[in-house]
């Protein structure tokens, strides 16, 4: 990775290329395998044009929502971060993984910065799909209903007020 992070960095250098300088790393969003396939990138500030013959290459990445989570510290963590963060993921009810969406992780704080491991911050994008979100029903004045479902009025000892209590 350091020698593709020199590269790409003296390629957009030499042709005033303007980047975000957070380096990206951008994976199918499946569980992390033996073999490890990704792309490595910079977000671009304006659009540019590569000939077929550039070693580089520009791609667009579909907007998405993203879970999103920090971890500090070597990249060995990373696994265990994501066999953590998958579950969490999968019994959500309020988002469910995007398979389709590309997973990004993202070195704000790596060895590119400070070779002291303990200092790197790296942050892991998932991709997600938003649930639809619950929501509470009211009846038309927005009241609770203190009567139990399916006794008629006339015959219930309740009252249709919410009940109140006082302090002294």
């Amino acid at each position: 990775i350091e020698l593709l992070h020199a590269k790409l960095t003296e390629f957009c250098t030499a042709n005033h290329i303007k980047v975000d300088a957070t380096p990206l790393l951008i994976f199918d969003n499946t569980p992390l395998t033996q073999t490890l396939s990704f792309q490595y990138g910079f977000k671009l500030h304006d659009s540019i044009f590569l000939n077929e013959e550039e070693l580089f290459k520009t791609a667009t990445l579909e907007a998405s929502s993203y879970f999103e989570s920090t971890v500090s510290g070597y990249y060995s963590h990373l696994p265990k971060a994501l066999r953590e963060i998958r579950p969490i993921i999968s019994k959500s009810e309020v988002f469910t993984n995007n398979p389709a969406g590309k997973m990004i992780i993202e070195l704000n704080q790596s060895s590119f910065n400070n070779r002291l491991p303990s200092s790197w911050k790296t942050t892991i994008l998932i991709p997600i799909i938003q649930n639809q979100q619950p929501t509470t029903v009211y009846d038309s004045i927005r009241r609770p209903y203190t009567r139990p479902y399916g006794i008629p009025k006339e015959n219930s000892t309740t009252t249709d007020t919410p009940p109140t209590t006082t302090t002294g």
